[in-house]
């Protein structure tokens, strides 16, 4: 909870690195509430928690509005990538067109394309 009060009025941090702190949705949550307010964070590393649905839905909503966050590293949280999707489906559309990088361990459903298209 205290990093995510710091979070919210720092300007200068680029990367945060959380791995394997097993943060869960209460630490998401309040994690959330600071990426919807800070303007310079660029890369954020969630890799080894234990976040949930409730936890990665907050995360979404916040991602989606957060305007400096380009990567996200969500490896081994074991979570289909919609479950970040907030509360409605522009959420999980602003969040893929925005990120530059995201590394996933999660299930993503990518439109077939004809053989002829490649």
């Amino acid at each position: 909870k205290f990093l995510a009060e710091s979070l919210k009025v720092n300007q200068s941090l680029l990367v945060l690195n959380l791995e394997g702190n097993n943060i869960g949705d209460k630490g998401a949550i309040s994690l959330a509430s600071a990426l919807s307010i800070n303007a310079s964070l660029t890369k954020l590393n969630l890799k080894h928690n234990s976040i949930t649905k409730v936890g990665a839905s907050s995360l979404g909503e916040a991602i989606s509005k957060n305007p400096s966050l380009s990567e996200i590293s969500l490896h081994k949280m074991d979570l289909p990538l919609r479950s970040f999707s907030g509360k409605d489906s522009q959420s999980f559309i602003s969040i893929t067109n925005k990120l530059l990088s995201a590394e996933l361990d999660c299930p993503i459903a990518f439109p077939l394309l004809p053989r002829n298209a490649l």
